[in-house]
């Protein structure tokens, strides 16, 4: 699942590249809505380290306590 988000990331930086070249106001709003998915993506990102990162915290600290 981890690859797959990079994966998507990776492509739709490429599809925004194709249409920012293209001074038209259709493929500029195409690479609006790429952004916000690729923002999308990075926030889902980002929650699922944070969660990890707790996950990690809890479980090192419930060791400890043992």
């Amino acid at each position: 699942m981890q690859k797959a988000n990079y994966d998507n990331l990776y492509l739709l930086n490429n599809e925004i590249t194709k249409y920012s070249s293209n001074n038209n106001n259709w493929e500029l709003e195409k690479a609006s809505e790429i952004i916000h998915k690729s923002l999308d993506l990075i926030s889902k990102e980002k929650n699922q380290t944070s969660t990890l990162i707790t996950f990690i915290d809890n479980s090192i600290k419930s060791k400890l306590k043992i």
